[in-house]
Parts: C-alpha cells; structure tokens; sequence
C-alpha cells in the first residue's frame, strides 16, 4: 500500500521527528491563483505541474483522473494521495472522497475513525454529502447517535434521500434523541416523495400500524404501491397485506396472493407467511404448509410451528 497510510495517521494524529517514513511530503495546495482555464480541460502534464505548484483544485482534478486507471501513475492509492493534498488545501469535495476511500478501503487502509475526520472537514467545508455519508457511518455503527441526527439532517434539509430515509429510522426507534414517530413518517414521506423505494416501503409499514387512522392506511397503501411499481419487493409484500385486507381502499385478494407468491421468491419471508395463511384460510392445506416452510427457512419463527417437519 506504499507509505500512504502512514502519512494519514501523520497527518490525523502528528509524526515525531524521528517517525520513519518517505520523502518529505510536498507543502500542501491551496486554492489561491487558478487559472481561468477550466481545470478539466488541461492534460494531466498540465494538471500535474499546477499541482506541483500548490494549487488544491489542479491535485483534486487530476486525481479524479487517475483513480480507476491502471499502471505505476495511476490507480486509487495514487488518487488517494492527490486528494489528501488537495483536502489539506482547502478541497472540501476531495475531503470527502477521501473520506469515502478510507471507509471502503479503495486504495488505502481501510480505516472508519479517519474517514469519519474527513467526512466532518467536508462536511464543514460544505460539502453536504459528506454531512450525509458521516451520519450514515455514525448510525450504522450505532455511535455519535445525536451528532448523527444532526449530519442526516443537514443532507435531509439538502435534498438528499437517503439522509432523510437514515434519520428517520432514527426518529423511529428513539435513537440518539427522543421517539417521534409523527416526525419519523414527516421524513420517510419527503424521502418516498423523491422516489427513494426503500423509504416508500418503511413509511407504509409505520403508516399500517395505525389501523385505528383510515387516512394511514390510505397513504400506507399508496405508499406500498409506489415502492412496488419501482419493484421493491418488501414493498410489494406490504401492498400485498393492505389489498388481502382491504386496508386503505378495495380487497383485491387474487392480486395480494400474486404479490405474496412474487415476494416470498424473493425471499422475503413475511410474504411467505402470509401466503401461508391465505391458503390456510381458503382451505388449501397442501399450498399452506409449502409456503409456511418457506417461511420457516426464511427465520419466520411462527411460521415454523405450523410448517411440515
């Protein structure tokens, strides 16, 4: 991996005067005197002597250019270094890539705590991806909950999806602050409204537990159908419950059980167990207790106690 993963840590953390490392690092870039030149239109020589000359956006420019190219002047790890240089300058999208590198691993040492720096300095800088990708990291790895909800709501607020989609989760389960789960499905629905499937699918699931609410289920049903049109297969399970019971508009019970046969090939296993009872229900035990073993295999516990052994 070179010496790039130890100028990280020199960089994050300080290197004393006799740490053994490579040649003395360039000064870093900074943004001052570009060109009038757009950047992408100079040639990598071009790029490589402004970068040389500490300029931060010629270094971040030409290290988008060689990222995914093979061969001893290009590849991610050469790419990293040039956003490093360029982040140090002032770069803040180059802090976010960088960022992103080190929590995937792609050209440098895998590393979530510095990844999470970069992602705060873009973050800071303005980047408001970076603000999103941060929350997603801290809420995934269940840490920083509050400062999470912060970061997704800054990308929320952004118009990014996701952050919305992240956050309310967060706002579900009271992680990180307070339960609102009026605040949760305000959220989902700001993510369904931008065609994110996946947010369709969980404001329809928080939606349907208000059984008491007619106004719910009509919007749960909406909902799940959106998500099912984009071919989310949760999504389809659920408009499959909402159509078997007639939750939220008309029963339409052949359709849910083509929505329930489609989910649960798909491995959902809700729909597998609700398909179950269906068959059960129409007297067609044979039918029932093939899908109440599918269920089973698929961790649907209650499903297991009827399934065939």
């Amino acid at each position: 991996m070179g010496k790039l993963p130890l100028l990280l840590s020199c960089t994050l953390l300080g290197c004393g005067a006799n740490a053994t490392q490579g040649p003395a690092a360039a000064p870093p870039p900074s943004p001052r005197d570009e060109p009038a030149t757009p950047w992408s239109s100079l040639s990598v020589p071009q790029l490589e002597e402004h970068c040389a000359q500490q300029r931060a956006a010629a270094c971040e420019e030409l290290g988008n250019r060689v990222r995914f190219e093979r061969g001893p002047d290009g590849g991610a790890e050469r790419a990293a270094a040039l956003y490093l240089r360029a982040c140090e300058g002032g770069a803040a999208t180059s802090c976010a890539q960088l960022g992103g590198m080190l929590q995937t691993g792609e050209g440098v040492a895998a590393n979530t705590d510095q990844a999470a720096t970069f992602y705060e300095r873009a973050c800071k800088g303005g980047v408001a991806l970076a603000c999103t990708s941060l929350g997603v990291l801290w809420a995934g790895a269940g840490k920083n909950l509050p400062r999470a909800r912060e970061l997704l709501n800054t990308g929320c607020d952004s118009g990014h999806a996701a952050a919305c989609a992240y956050l309310a989760t967060l706002y579900y389960e009271g992680s990180g602050g307070p339960r609102d789960t009026e605040r949760a499905a305000t959220l989902l629905q700001r993510a369904c409204d931008a065609n994110l499937a996946e947010a369709c699918t969980m404001l329809g699931t928080v939606l349907e537990k208000a059984s008491d609410d007619p106004a719910k289920l009509v919007r749960a049903r909406k909902a799940f159908e959106l998500s099912c049109n984009q071919d989310d297969a949760l999504g389809c399970a659920g408009l499959g419950r909402a159509l078997w019971s007639g939750a939220g508009g008309a029963r339409d019970p052949d359709r849910a059980m083509s929505l329930w046969i489609n989910a649960c090939d798909r491995d959902v296993g809700r729909a597998c167990w609700d398909l179950s009872r269906a068959h059960t229900e129409r007297k067609e035990p044979d039918a029932a207790a093939q899908a109440a073993a599918r269920a089973c295999k698929q961790g649907i516990a209650e499903a297991c106690s009827t399934a065939p052994p």
